[in-house]
């Protein structure tokens, strides 16, 4: 069911590439590239995706392009299992982004690349500067998770319990946004 979205999105943002094309409207244009590659990714079409970043990466629009490209080309990297090339570009796309808040995502990506190279101080850190800038209860949920592995590993029983019941409270807030 997913592919079959991800396939009806592309073709979607496809026709609307092309008239952003015909428009000369450069800023819509290359937005929608970035909009493109998640789902080339989705669908695992990554030559396809890396063609359009090397496109995208002609514009140099503002600072908020300038960070979804870079998280974009770490999404490309990180789908991939290229772990250390996600975190080159993950972490060339932070400087860009205006707000801690803004910047969650990325941690949260750099994290779970650090977590699934069994790199737990690296993982750790950016776990914590999640918990501390985001509101996002999903972000906060696998920080928490990933800080609770590490408690788990040191044997830090009374930290375990405590990360765990922060998670429960993340994933509550979570289920209550969903619900809503």
């Amino acid at each position: 069911e997913q592919n079959k979205n991800d396939s009806l999105a592309l073709i979607f943002y496809e026709r609307a590439s092309e008239h952003f094309v015909e428009s000369k409207n450069d800023w819509y244009y290359a937005q929608n590239l970035l909009s493109i590659v998640p789902r080339c990714i989705n669908l695992q079409l990554y030559t396809k995706a890396d063609s359009i970043l090397d496109n995208a990466k002609v514009y140099q629009l503002d600072s908020t392009y300038l960070a979804r490209y870079y998280e974009t080309r770490g999404l490309y990297f990180y789908a991939q299992k290229q772990y250390d090339s996600a975190i080159v570009y993950f972490n060339d796309g932070l400087t860009y982004w205006h707000s801690e808040e803004d910047r969650c995502f990325s941690y949260l990506k750099i994290m779970q690349a650090h977590y699934n190279k069994h790199q737990m101080d690296s993982a750790i850190c950016y776990a914590q500067r999640i918990v501390s800038f985001s509101k996002n209860p999903n972000y906060i949920s696998n920080a928490y998770y990933c800080l609770m592995q590490d408690a788990q590993m040191n044997s830090n029983t009374s930290l375990l319990g405590e990360y765990a019941h922060a998670r429960e409270d993340a994933n509550r807030l979570l289920d209550q946004s969903i619900s809503s």
